[in-house]
């Protein structure tokens, strides 16, 4: 998309439309009003609430039994 100078338009200076035969343009991000997700935002995710007790989010440590290649772990 060209300006009226002659130049290449920025994109955010540019109507978006899905297809060229909508009558609608594409909403900008400004007026898409939905919460980004923490995951996606770079956030720790929150404290899982399960029966009313907080548990972290975090991966336990696996066991021995888990970690040994030759699962022989003393049962001691």
């Amino acid at each position: 998309a060209v300006g009226p100078n002659g130049k290449l338009k920025d994109a955010s200076e540019i109507v978006w439309y899905n297809d060229a035969d909508d009558d609608q343009p594409i909403p900008s991000s400004s007026t898409i009003k939905s919460p980004l997700h923490p995951f996606f935002a770079g956030a720790t995710p929150p404290a899982a609430v399960i029966a009313g007790a907080r548990r972290s989010t975090r991966a336990p440590r696996p066991s021995t039994r888990i970690l040994d290649p030759d699962n022989v772990a003393s049962s001691s």
